[in-house]
């Protein structure tokens, strides 16, 4: 899809398949930024949140043709860690803690305003705007596409001066999604399930249900939900945003081209009830991730070759050392009577090349070394793009939190 002009901006690019998570859900999980300080112990979200004391210095709702859009202006400086800051200056202060100050900074963002835009029903941005320019140095593009109920594709960008190959952005960016992807797949199973209670009960009361599909259909633009409206209890400032997207899902969604139909079916099967697949399966970057996008395939068939090329060199090296060992212990014969050593074949070229680097122990040494360093990192990263995410891990940045977001009282 095409992006809006930033200029002399370049994008760089990542993708995604969601199987597991509704493409509603994962908007409004994008588009709440207080979820960014804590599922992602990201602070760069608390330019965009609100506060009791720091509100936004715009928040416009407006219709454009048949098209429907959010957007909010705020101060980016920071709420959430502000508060965060006096509970640890005040601890240090009482001498009732050891926690040093984690977020003391000088407000660095005086000339923008932090600026997100919802363009309903797929596109996010968000970026910081000079108030006197109207200029920006970066921004972070979202389209989240439905491509069926319960399932989605995150396409996602950046903005800046600078473009970052596609398979390098995925190393940053897919630990970034793991962070809350599992917890997302754990509420869908509880909003679809109350949805479609809901549109049987509204179904029922219009007398519905007896129709047929294309009858059904045609009622789906006067069916107006209280699903998420009543689910959710969205008390920050921040949510202000959270909460006009709800209401428009709840206004919306069953105007979605079959969705009523086959969220009724999945609810009929019992898909709803189940909950989701293990960690394994529904944070499995290999066919979310790897399957769609040629660039890292390349990373990956470029990995393997270095291990498989790394090995091979090291047996030559290895063989040559021993070549010249059993030469020193005086069994010449060994080494120049066999057929390998004696013709005009790879092998022999290879012991050849290879004599100046065994020919010192240390050589040799620091040669293993760096093959053995060049397998072991070809290793790690063909790893990114497979299931990496464990219950391990998520604890790991849990323990972030009281660190460096929000201090334990």
């Amino acid at each position: 899809p095409n992006n809006p002009d930033y200029g002399d901006l370049k994008l760089s690019t990542v993708i995604r398949d969601f199987p597991h998570i509704d493409w509603p859900i994962l908007v409004s999980n994008i588009a709440d930024p207080d979820h960014g300080l804590f599922a992602h112990q990201d602070k760069s979200f608390d330019m965009y949140s609100a506060s009791s004391q720091v509100g936004f210095t715009s928040f416009e709702v407006k219709e454009i043709g048949q098209s429907w859009m959010l957007q909010s202006k705020i101060d980016p400086r920071d709420k959430v860690l502000q508060v965060d800051q006096t509970y640890r200056d005040a601890a240090a202060d009482t001498g009732t803690s050891k926690k040093t100050s984690k977020n003391t900074k000088k407000n660095k963002h005086e000339d923008t305003l932090a600026t997100f835009t919802f363009h309903a029903p797929t596109f996010i941005s968000m970026k910081r705007v000079n108030q006197v320019t109207n200029a920006t140095k970066f921004a972070s593009v979202f389209y989240v596409c439905p491509v069926g109920v319960g399932r989605s594709r995150f396409m996602a960008g950046g903005m800046s001066s600078i473009q970052v190959p596609r398979w390098l952005n995925h190393l940053v960016v897919l630990n970034f999604l793991d962070q809350d992807t599992y917890l997302l797949a754990t509420q869908q199973k509880h909003v679809m399930a109350r949805e479609a209670q809901e549109l049987r009960e509204i179904l029922l009361l219009n007398e519905q249900e007896q129709k047929d599909d294309e009858q059904q259909q045609q009622q789906q633009p006067m069916i107006r939900l209280s699903t998420r409206r009543k689910m959710f209890c969205l008390a920050s400032p921040t949510e202000k945003i959270a909460a006009t997207i709800e209401r428009f899902w709840d206004a919306t969604l069953a105007q979605s081209p079959n969705r009523v139909t086959n969220l009724l079916k999945l609810d009929e099967s019992g898909a709803l009830l189940q909950g989701p697949p293990p960690r394994s399966v529904v944070l499995d970057r290999k066919t979310q991730t790897l399957d769609l996008c040629r660039d890292s395939q390349k990373t990956v068939r470029l990995c393997r070759r270095i291990q498989t090329w790394s090995r091979r060199i090291w047996i030559v090296l290895a063989v040559t050392k021993l070549f010249g060992y059993l030469q020193q212990q005086g069994l010449p014969l060994l080494m120049s009577s066999t057929p390998a050593t004696t013709g005009s074949g790879p092998l022999r070229v290879a012991l050849q090349l290879s004599k100046p680097l065994v020919l010192k122990t240390w050589r040799f040494i620091a040669t293993s070394f760096i093959l053995w360093m060049a397998s072991y990192l070809a290793k790690k990263l063909e790893h990114e793009f497979y299931y990496k995410y464990t219950d391990d891990f998520r604890k790991r940045d849990m323990n972030k939190i009281p660190k460096e977001i929000w201090v334990d009282k």
